[in-house]
């Protein structure tokens, strides 16, 4: 069953400005076709990768700290130490919504968010949910 302290709908607004955690540049990944998807759509967002420093043509970084500004944090990675540093980030800098794709949480990303009075939606497909906006 499908959870959430945030509305999956009320999450995407055109005017905020998204990163994607786990963001990739194999069309094998699903964060893949999750990043065209949002661009397809209009949606600013950014790719955050440890490594990686373009991502489908765009910049890619490793941290909020080179981002101008974020309002919202997509995690789509398999990665739960990765996203857990993500999260601690998130809370530093005070960007405190997230959506945990269907499949992409943990138990413990979800405790930290819930500790740290993260607004998140989790267990729901985000592609599914695009086709509806």
């Amino acid at each position: 069953m499908s959870e959430y302290s945030l509305s999956p709908l009320k999450f995407f607004r055109k005017n905020e400005k998204f990163a994607l955690v786990g963001a990739s540049s194999s069309w094998t990944d699903h964060a893949y076709y999750l990043f065209l998807e949002l661009e397809k759509k209009g949606y600013n967002i950014t790719p955050l990768h440890t490594h990686e420093t373009v991502i489908c043509g765009v910049p890619a970084f490793p941290d909020f700290l080179h981002i101008p500004e974020v309002d919202r944090v997509i995690f789509a990675s398999k990665d739960e130490e990765l996203s857990l540093f993500y999260l601690r980030k998130m809370r530093d800098t005070g960007i405190l919504k997230a959506w945990f794709e269907d499949g992409f949480s943990t138990p413990a990303m979800e405790e930290f968010a819930r500790q740290n009075f993260f607004e998140v939606v989790k267990n729901i497909n985000l592609l599914d949910t695009l086709q509806k906006i």
